[in-house]
C-alpha cells in the first residue's frame, strides 16, 4: 500500500464494529459463526499493531478490516459451525464458492481460511488445462499463500508475543513462496498481479526491470518449478494433470522436431549460399580475379569459343540462381513460430522434469533450497543498489522477518544449514550500510565485531526493534559481554570476541539504541 493511502486511511475513522454487528443481524449464521466473526474482529483490532511492527509489506489495519468485513458481506450467506459428529476425514472446513456457503469447526483461524478461500480469485482449469496449465499451479499455489498471509494477524499474534503456527508443510511451502515474491517486489505489486492470467510474463518483466539479472531469471525458474511440485503433491487428481500437461507437451514438441531440424538445415544452407554469392560479386568487381578465375575455367572445360564475357554472364545468372534460392529459404526460415514454439515446449518440460508416473509426490526440498538461495542472491542485489536510510532499515525489517519464516514444522530459515551460508552474506552486506547511513550507530569500526553485535536483531521475536537496546560490557581484554533488551528485559546475551584490529581506548560499558531503524 502507498504512503498516500496509508496516511489517508489513518485519517478515515470508521465504527467497523457497528458496521459488522448490524451486518451480523442481518446474516443467517449460526448464533455461534457470529461469536466468533466478532471475536476475529476484536483480535485483529488489538493485534494489528504488533504485526504492523514485525511485517513491512502489510495492508493497513483500515485496509484489512474494510476487507474483513467486505468479504462477510458479500460472499457470505451462510456459515454453520459443525458439531464433532459432523466432521468426516478430519476436514476442518468446507466451501461451496456457488452458493457462498461455509462449514467449518469452531477455530477462529480455520472460519478465517474459510472465508477467504470463498473470496480467492481461481483461474479456469477448462480455459488453461491443455493451453498453459502451469498458470493454474502459479494460481493455485499464490492464492493459498495470500490467504495464509491473510490469517497472520490473528495466527502468529496473541497481543504480546510473535510466535508462527503454521504446521501444514503444504501450507508452510506456499506461505514462503509467497512471502518471497513479497519481500522481493512489494506488496501494491503481489496484490495487484498474482491473480492476474499472464502472472509469468508480468513476473518476468518486474524481475528484469528491478536489475535482479540472472539472479531473477534464476529465482523465477525456481519459483515455477516449485508451484508446479507443490500443486502435483496436492493430491492423486492434480498429479494426473500435470501429468496429463507434461505429455502434452511432450508430443508437441516431438511433432515440431522434424520441422526444426528442417528449419536448422536450411539455416545453414541459406549461410553457404550467401559466402558463394559474396565470392562472385567479389570477383566480378575485380578484374584481375576475374580474369584469373575465366582462364581457370577454360583451361578445365577446354572451351575455347567462350569468351569472358560469356563467363561473366553464366557467373551472373550462377549469382542470380542462388538468390532465388535464398527466397526460397527464406519462406521456410521465416517461419519462425515454430522454432520457438518447439523452444518454449522445451524450456517448460525443463520445469515438470520430476514429475513422473511412477511417483505421485516429489520431494520439493531440493528446489524450494535453490529457490531460497536465488531469493537471498536477488535480497543482496537489491541491499546493494540502495542508499536510502529509510529502506536500508526496512530492509533489515525484511530480513528479520524472512530469518523467521518457517521452512519445515517448527524449523524457521534461520535454522537451515543449507542456506546458512546466503542468509549471512545478505546480513553482511547490510550491515555496513546501515551503520554508514547512521541506521545504527555501534561506535565500531571493524565490519566483522558490527556484524556479531548485530547478528542477533536479524533474529530477535522482540515485536518493535525500535525497542531494543544492545548492553556491551567488557569483561577481558579481548572479549566483551553483549546483551539484548526488550525495553529493560533481557531477551538474550552472549560473548563476542573483540577482533586484533578494533582499538578500543575506552572500554566503559555502553548502550547502543536501534532507535533509528526506518530512517
Amino acid at each position: 500500500m502507498g504512503e498516500k493511502q496509508k496516511l489517508l486511511s489513518k485519517l478515515n475513522i470508521k465504527d467497523y464494529v457497528n458496521e459488522l454487528e448490524i451486518i451480523l443481524e442481518e446474516k443467517q449464521f449460526d448464533e455461534e459463526a457470529k461469536s466468533l466473526l466478532l471475536s476475529v474482529f476484536y483480535k485483529i483490532d488489538n493485534f494489528y499493531k504488533d504485526y504492523l511492527c514485525v511485517k513491512k509489506h502489510v495492508k493497513s489495519k483500515n485496509e484489512y478490516l474494510e476487507g474483513y468485513i467486505s468479504i462477510i458481506k458479500r460472499k457470505c450467506n451462510k456459515i454453520q459451525i459443525m458439531k464433532p459428529n459432523q466432521i468426516e476425514n478430519n476436514q476442518k472446513y468446507i466451501v461451496d464458492r456457488k452458493k457462498g456457503e461455509i462449514k467449518c469447526v469452531p477455530n477462529e483461524v480455520v472460519l478465517l481460511y474459510a472465508m477467504y478461500e470463498l473470496e480467492a480469485k481461481h483461474i479456469s482449469i477448462e480455459k488453461y488445462i491443455f493451453e498453459d496449465f502451469t498458470k493454474i499451479c502459479i494460481n493455485d499455489i499464490l492464492n493459498k499463500g495470500k490467504i495464509l498471509n491473510n490469517l497472520e494477524p490473528i495466527r502468529d499474534f496473541n497481543g504480546w508475543s510473535w510466535n508462527l503456527q503454521i504446521d501444514n508443510t503444504e501450507n508452510i511451502l506456499s506461505n514462503l513462496l509467497f512471502q518471497n515474491l513479497l519481500l522481493l517486489l512489494g506488496y501494491d505489486f503481489v496484490y495487484d498481479n498474482f491473480s492476474k492470467s499472464n502472472i509469468m510474463e508480468i513476473l518476468r518483466k518486474k524481475l528484469n526491470s528491478e536489475g535482479y539479472e540472472e539472479a531473477g531469471v534464476q529465482f523465477l525458474e525456481y519459483f515455477i518449478e516449485a508451484c508446479i511440485i507443490l500443486y502435483n503433491n496436492q493430491s492423486l487428481e492434480n498429479h494426473q494433470k500435470c501429468l496429463k500437461y507434461k505429455r502434452s507437451l511432450d508430443s508437441k514438441k516431438k511433432m515440431l522436431n522434424t520441422r526444426k531440424n528442417q528449419i536448422d538445415d536450411t539455416m545453414k544452407n541459406s549461410t553457404n549460399i550467401s559466402k558463394q554469392i559474396q565470392s562472385i560479386d567479389e570477383m566480378l568487381n575485380d578484374i584481375k580475379l576475374l580474369r584469373k578465375e575465366y582462364e581457370k575455367c577454360i583451361e578445365k572445360n577446354k572451351k575455347t569459343y567462350f569468351g569472358i564475357s560469356d563467363f561473366v554472364e553464366c557467373k551472373e545468372q550462377e549469382k542470380a540462381d542462388l538468390l532465388e534460392q535464398i527466397k526460397s529459404n527464406n519462406k521456410v526460415i521465416n517461419q519462425k513460430q515454430y522454432i520457438k514454439n518447439h523452444d518454449d515446449y522445451e524450456n517448460t518440460l525443463k520445469l515438470y522434469n520430476e514429475i513422473q508416473s511412477d511417483k505421485e509426490k516429489v520431494n520439493a526440498q531440493p528446489i524450494i533450497i535453490n529457490l531460497q538461495k536465488a531469493f537471498l542472491e536477488c535480497f543482496k542485489i537489491k541491499i546493494q543498489k540502495s542508499d536510502i536510510k529509510k529502506d536500508l532499515g526496512n530492509y533489515m525489517k525484511d530480513i528479520r522477518y524472512y530469518a523467521n519464516i518457517l521452512y519445515k514444522k517448527n524449523k524457521p530459515l534461520m535454522l537451515e544449514d543449507k542456506i546458512s551460508y546466503e542468509l549471512e552474506a545478505v546480513e553482511r552486506a547490510l550491515v555496513p550500510k546501515i551503520i554508514e547511513h547512521k541506521v545504527i550507530e555501534t561506535g565500531f569500526r571493524s565490519k566483522d565485531l558490527n556484524y556479531k553485535i548485530l547478528k542477533y536483531v536479524f533474529e530477535t521475536k522482540i515485536i518493535e526493534l525500535e525497542n531494543v537496546v544492545i548492553k556491551i560490557h567488557y569483561i577481558k581484554s579481548n572479549k566483551m559481554e553483549v546483551g539484548y533488551y526488550d525495553a529493560k528485559e533481557l531477551d538474550h546475551k552472549e560473548v563476542i570476541e573483540i577482533p586484533f584490529d578494533e582499538e578500543i581506548i575506552n572500554k566503559r560499558d555502553k548502550k547502543i539504541k536501534l532507535l533509528k531503524i526506518g530512517g
